[in-house]
């Protein structure tokens, strides 16, 4: 990786400002692990159901689009 980027941090215990390199190390992973308890069907949700709203905003929106 890089050398890093020079900056100061401002300690906390009465020693002022100590100068340094700033090194940022990332690691990232992804798993997927298959739910085999989880048979349900997701079924996609209509425009007829009336019960869902996605946002509050949806009912504004059908008034702009008539």
């Amino acid at each position: 990786m890089g050398d890093g980027i020079d900056c100061e941090v401002l300690m906390s215990n009465d020693i002022g400002w100590k100068k340094g390199k700033l090194q940022l190390n990332f690691t990232f992973s992804l798993d997927i692990v298959e739910n085999e308890d989880n048979n349900e069907e997701v079924s996609p949700i209509s425009d007829s159901d009336q019960n869902y709203k996605l946002s509050p905003l949806d009912d504004l929106r059908q008034q702009f689009n008539e």
